[in-house]
């Protein structure tokens, strides 16, 4: 940094929670698709910051994890040629050794790969492109308040979850409309997520959940299909994500006509980086 040139700095509190909300429109506009809903969710968690070039207004904004991890960094275009002196200078004050970067979103991308020491993928992304091999389910019903105990039960059991996040994730899916149920002589064996992202309107995001007793027969491309369809109903673009050591997963969301065209990655930034 020259003499002339006014230093970079960060504002955490309720102006970082500011800028980071009014940027969020700008910001969504320059990916090239849709961002994972999970993934969005842990960077809006994460701590705010307005990014600030001397005594001037906000020219954008990031946000860090507890675990001092990045998730988002972006900066208003008419400072794009800025763009590469406030991240470094948000790694070296902040000390950040991680990025977790969508290939969705070329600002970030372009000033972490440089100083990519190393990366792995965290999540497969996929968007929908033809359509589903095989059939559907004719009676999967919407899931209500009084399906919330018995649906935390059946999630519990089928993956890892904390029960303690779970409650307050399912009531919010009941809540809004979100979460399927298919039974069995009365009890839950699958379940289907359909969340619609404030982020990407018009974008249904979908997962599902096969019990342990139900898998290997078919269910999970019943549930993921059903999905697809109600989107398709409702005029929504159907996306979905998977880790990358989720194989069966993977075969249920290519069979429903998804194809992955985008990755999420961490990237260990090069100790140079910080210097």
């Amino acid at each position: 940094m020259t003499d002339n040139e006014p230093p970079v700095h960060f504002v955490a509190g309720a102006d970082g929670r500011q800028a980071y909300d009014e940027l969020s429109a700008a910001y969504h506009h320059t990916l090239s698709a849709p961002l994972d809903d999970m993934w969005s969710a842990f960077a809006d968690d994460a701590e705010p910051l307005a990014i600030v070039i001397g005594d001037g207004p906000a020219v954008g904004c990031a946000s860090i994890d507890q675990a001092g991890e990045l998730h988002r960094f972006f900066v208003r275009s008419e400072f794009d040629d800025r763009a590469d002196r406030c991240f470094r200078a948000l790694i070296e004050q902040r000390g950040i050794n991680t990025v977790v970067v969508a290939t969705a979103d070329p600002g970030l991308l372009s000033v972490a790969v440089p100083r990519c020491r190393s990366a792995n993928t965290v999540a497969f992304v996929y968007q929908h492109e033809t359509g589903p091999e095989g059939g559907s389910l004719s009676d999967l019903r919407r899931g209500v308040d009084t399906d919330h105990d018995a649906a935390v039960a059946f999630t519990r059991s089928a993956t890892e979850a904390p029960a303690q996040w779970l409650d307050g994730y399912v009531a919010e899916r009941i809540d809004r409309n979100e979460l399927f149920l298919h039974e069995d002589n009365g009890q839950i064996v699958g379940i289907g997520e359909r969340r619609i992202d404030r982020r990407s309107p018009g974008h249904g995001h979908l997962g599902i959940i096969v019990g342990l007793s139900h898998r290997n027969q078919g269910l999970g491309s019943l549930l993921m299909n059903t999905l697809v369809g109600l989107c398709e109903r409702d005029t929504l673009t159907p996306l979905c994500s998977t880790e990358p050591d989720n194989h069966a997963a993977q075969k249920v969301i290519r069979r429903a006509g998804f194809r992955s065209r985008h990755r999420i990655f961490r990237m260990n930034l090069t100790p140079t980086a910080r210097e």
